[in-house]
C-alpha cells in the first residue's frame, strides 16, 4: 500500500477522477480545503 497526496483545483476535479478510474484507483478520501495566509507586512517585519 502507498499513500499519495493530490492537491487540485476544483475546476479539474473530474480529470483527477478519470485519471484514478484509469489506473485502477477504486478507493480515495477527499476533502475541501480553504487556504489561507496571513503574512505580515514588510514593514511590520522591518521594524
Amino acid at each position: 500500500m502507498k499513500l499519495v497526496i493530490v492537491t487540485a483545483v476544483g475546476e479539474i476535479e473530474k480529470d483527477v477522477l478519470t485519471l484514478f478510474k484509469k489506473v485502477n484507483i477504486e478507493a480515495f478520501s477527499s476533502a475541501d480545503m480553504d487556504g489561507h495566509k496571513n503574512a505580515p507586512s514588510l514593514l511590520t517585519v522591518s521594524s
